[in-house]
């Protein structure tokens, strides 16, 4: 069983926000795609878990940009799960350039559930036990529990619509980036170093979400809040 895989991708100008910089959605779209692409080959993709009525949920996910990824460029991505704990799962990523420069580093974490009672799966009815595992991770610590902060001021609000959502029926995880950073609206000078996202439940095509913004001992934090104060998700962001 092949562990890594490897996918080449050449990039569009739909990639590129007005500084010509990649967008953090598009990395985040080059991470499901592969990571969708490396499940399905190795027998846990969405068309077969559903069948045992099982359902893949992403619960955290981190990047972080270490060069400039070029207009037009190709890159190469990697993936690979780490060993799984008794109820999460976790991925790496790498993008790297033609030279095999790592550009981005990435990780996530997913938990696995019943489609219908919502209950996690245990790891042990996901992975055979008898796979080796690649053991090198992106960044030392797992991701603990983000930062939350006191909602103040007027919201950014976003309305999810048809072109939000994806597969699965509510709102695609690469949606949740464009909304923070249109929320943010970076000056020309600022750049994204680390960007993190955790879900805490899920956003459906029609729920309102209020966005909260703060920089709080030099990370800036967001938060999306719905109609009755609930957190649905939360962001830290550093600059270069």
């Amino acid at each position: 069983m092949e562990l890594i895989n490897e996918k080449e991708y050449y990039l569009r100008t739909s990639d590129f926000d007005c500084r010509g910089k990649i967008k953090i959605s598009s990395i985040l779209d080059l991470f499901q795609d592969i990571a969708g692409d490396h499940a399905q080959k190795i027998g846990i993709g969405m068309e077969t878990m559903l069948e045992k009525k099982l359902i893949w949920v992403l619960s955290k996910l981190k990047l972080q940009i270490f060069g400039d990824v070029g207009l037009y460029s190709r890159v190469k991505a990697r993936t690979w799960p780490l060993p799984p704990t008794r109820i999460g799962f976790i991925r790496e990523y790498l993008i790297m350039d033609d030279d095999g420069n790592i550009l981005i580093k990435g990780t996530s974490e997913w938990v696995v559930v019943n489609s219908e009672t919502r209950r996690f799966a245990r790891a042990m009815d996901i992975f055979p036990s008898d796979w080796e595992y690649i053991t090198v991770k992106n960044f030392p610590d797992r991701l603990g529990r983000g930062k939350d902060f006191d909602a103040e001021g007027e919201p950014y609000t976003v309305l999810p619509a048809f072109s939000d959502t994806d597969v699965n029926g509510h709102v695609s995880n690469i949606r949740y980036a464009d909304y923070v950073l249109d929320a943010l609206d970076l000056k020309d000078d600022e750049f994204i170093d680390t960007f993190r996202l955790d879900f805490h439940r899920e956003v459906q095509r029609g729920d309102e979400l209020r966005i909260y913004t703060r920089t709080q001992d030099g990370i800036i934090l967001a938060k999306g809040t719905g109609h009755a104060g609930e957190l649905m998700f939360s962001c830290e962001i550093t600059l270069k």
